[in-house]
């Protein structure tokens, strides 16, 4: 069976964006009448409104809702994409309630995340955008409006929830130049001073406030922060049909399998990486032993970290090594399963560690997720930190015996070299019966689980014909070749732009004894 027919069995449930939500949070009190106000916030908003409209990623990803607080809380535009998005009219009057504002948005933002959760939807990290341009009446430090939204606001941004931006529309912005020159706008200085040292007490500080000025687009900063959550680029989708046929990480020759195991493996580099010049950051290795012991590991590099394709590929070369000596020293009969999947990963740690030390770089430098699945006959135990899955076959059907880490967010996943890494590391009692082993890394995810109300289960469309593939192979070689295909095809790209690996094993005792 080749590639045309594997691709022809090939189905894969139809991609749905992740959505972010943004809310513009408006001062619309008495203050903003002043003219150059006025025309700074709308300059602002069209800019906004443009810059997401013309964002491959933003313009299909962000929910957008506007919230206005004067004398009253009004809710002006209700969520929409950005396609449906049509600036509302400001109408100015009263007094500052800023506090109330940010409950009202607080508020919004949790809804909206209920919603996306009945509709079995993915997010990343909301957005609250808060436009002010005179100081509010309801917020007082110290005051319990404060601690329910400065502090709500302050702690959520720090630990990575959300993002939260202030600005201030400030009038005379033909003087505003001359004033922060000579330092009056920073000492507190004046009426338009007191509102942006308040919004420096409100503001996060790694995220203080800016001056609106009408000359600035917030493409600088919010929609650069927006778009960040998953860089996209408008070109991706001609990306994705004009790569080459073998544009991939290469991996070393596996040795002669000498027992019934029978696996293969590709990694495929993704789209985005092309588009990016970046290199894939997956790694994976497998080996099966004389004694019928076998190990896969899959690494995923973290695109934050600079050196994270040399940690995944140490990590998985560490992990296969720790294996195999112990191995060595034991008998396969008297391991126990769950022991050598754990050690492998605390041995892939300490070797990460002394890497790190060789390289005079920091250990997150080298951050990268884990999967381990040990196998010894019908039996299958896996060790897990962060995303990627592993689903298993059985007389029963599919069944997912280690899925992605839970997190709230798209995108958010905790790595072999995070501090937490032995509270989060997941190791599965052994599971008997099983007949074929699929382990995948994150950019794999879309394509082969689906996602349900009781949570992500295999996606057979997918997984059904690979398993069945892999039993009717003669070649390694030629199965290998297929399996990469598969990874950089344009179906499998639509569901992800990020790197692929994909490691497949049978277990069958029926096998044994054919070497391939």
């Amino acid at each position: 069976m080749r590639y045309a027919v594997l691709q022809k069995n090939e189905q894969t449930p139809c991609p749905q964006q992740s959505r972010i939500p943004v809310i513009l949070l408006v001062d619309t009190s008495e203050s903003m009448r002043e003219k150059s106000k006025f025309d700074a916030l709308n300059e602002a908003l069209i800019n906004f409104k443009h810059d997401l409209e013309t964002d491959a990623f933003a313009d299909k990803s962000v929910d957008l809702s506007v919230v206005t607080f004067g004398s009253g809380i009004n809710v002006v535009h209700t969520w929409s994409s950005i396609e449906k998005f049509d600036l509302p009219p400001i109408a100015i009057n009263g007094t500052c309630l800023m506090g109330l504002g940010i409950l009202k948005a607080l508020a919004l933002i949790e809804e909206r995340k209920e919603y996306y959760k009945k509709n079995n939807m993915e997010w990343h990290k909301p957005v609250i955008v808060l436009i002010a341009g005179s100081e509010p009446i309801d917020l007082i430090p110290g005051s319990t409006m404060w601690r329910d939204t400065v502090e709500v606001i302050q702690e959520s941004d720090n630990l990575g929830n959300l993002y939260f931006f202030t600005f201030v529309i400030i009038a005379m912005l033909r003087n505003l130049e001359g004033s922060i020159a000579s330092g009056n706008v920073l000492t507190g200085i004046g009426t338009e001073n007191g509102v942006i040292e308040l919004l420096r007490k409100i503001a996060p500080v790694k995220r203080p406030p800016e001056y609106l000025k009408d000359n600035i687009r917030f493409n600088e900063l919010v929609t650069r922060s927006i778009v960040s959550q998953w860089v996209c680029d408008e070109n991706l989708k001609t990306c994705i049909e004009n790569l080459p046929e073998r544009v991939i990480e290469e991996q070393k020759e596996p040795i002669p399998i000498q027992s019934y195991h029978r696996i293969i493996g590709a990694a495929a580099i993704g789209p985005l990486h092309v588009v990016n010049g970046t290199p894939c950051q997956d790694a994976y290795s497998f080996e099966v032993f004389p004694s019928g012991l076998g190990i896969i590991a899959i690494a995923d590099g973290l695109g934050s970290a600079s050196k994270s394709e040399a940690g995944a590929r140490i990590a998985v070369d560490a992990i296969v090594y720790g294996v195999k000596e112990l191995v060595k020293k034991n008998l396969a009969e008297e391991i126990r399963l769950e022991i050598v999947a754990k050690e492998s990963v605390v041995y892939a740690r300490k070797v990460l560690g002394k890497k790190a030390a060789e390289y005079h770089c920091k250990l997150k430098e080298l951050a990268c997720t884990i999967i381990v699945v040990v196998m010894y006959k019908d039996n299958v135990v896996v060790a897990h930190i962060g995303d990627g899955a592993v689903v298993t076959k059985t007389n029963e059907g599919l069944r997912l015996i280690s899925g992605p880490e839970e997190s709230e967010y798209t995108n958010e996943v905790s790595p072999l070299t995070g501090k937490d890494w032995k509270r989060l590391l997941r190791v599965t009692p052994i599971i008997s019966g099983i007949l074929g082993v699929m382990a995948f890394s994150d950019g794999c995810q879309r394509a082969a689980l689906r996602k349900t109300p009781n949570g992500l289960v295999p996606f057979e469309g997918f997984c059904e014909p690979i398993f069945s593939y892999i039993e009717e192979i003669k070649d390694i070689k030629e199965g290998e070749e297929d399996i990469k295909n598969l990874l950089l095809s344009k179906k499998i790209c639509e569901n992800s732009d990020d790197d692929k690996t994909l490691v497949i094993a049978t277990l069958n005792e029926c096998q044994k004894g054919n070497a391939v």
